[in-house]
């Protein structure tokens, strides 16, 4: 029987299988075609994947530039709970923090947002423009996203999909919370 994870203000799980199954490397061809998306949008892009790295799965963010450019990305280095069946743990070499022309750019995922000593070490490397993915789109995040990072510029997005459509990135991106929109 395969290890599940399960998130349970969305009533969602992942078997292991599966989300092996919607991993990326970083980079690869999935990833070229998101900077590609990135360049014609002419947007910076915060993404949310799954990535596959030998036989390891990482919770991870990759950042893609308006010129089409993989800056970077971030391993997330706590997985919270019951996560710790699927995912690996990040090592800190990845907290990557990015000028762009609207201020220094960077990620903490989902829970990890609650670790002091992580806000601290990206505040330390002049953080400006916090984003903070998660899975959770309770009212509670928001609000407790707004009182951890009350004096950053905070973007707080959550992302309900249906890993069982074939569909899945349109569909996602219709049930996102967030405001932005891609060409899926």
């Amino acid at each position: 029987m395969a290890a599940r994870l399960t998130n349970r203000c969305l009533k969602l799980v992942i078997p292991v299988s599966v989300a092996a199954l919607l991993s990326i490397e970083v980079p690869s061809v999935w990833t070229n075609r998101l900077t590609e998306i990135a360049c014609d949008l002419k947007q910076y892009l915060v993404i949310g994947v799954i990535e596959r790295d030998g036989g390891t799965l990482y919770c991870t963010v990759i950042f893609l530039a308006p010129d089409g450019r993989l800056l970077g990305k971030y391993r997330k280095l706590m997985p919270t709970g019951a996560e710790r069946l699927i995912w690996g743990f990040g090592d800190g070499s990845t907290l990557p923090v990015f000028d762009t022309p609207f201020g220094r750019l960077g990620a903490v995922i989902c829970w990890e947002n609650y670790m002091p000593l992580l806000r601290m070490a990206m505040y330390a490397k002049g953080l400006q423009i916090y984003c903070a993915p998660t899975e959770d789109s309770r009212p509670t995040w928001v609000s407790s996203m707004h009182s951890t990072l009350r004096w950053k510029a905070v973007v707080s997005f959550s992302l309900r999909a249906s890993i069982c459509d074939a569909a899945m990135p349109r569909r996602a991106m219709q049930r996102s919370r967030a405001t932005i929109r891609t060409p899926f």
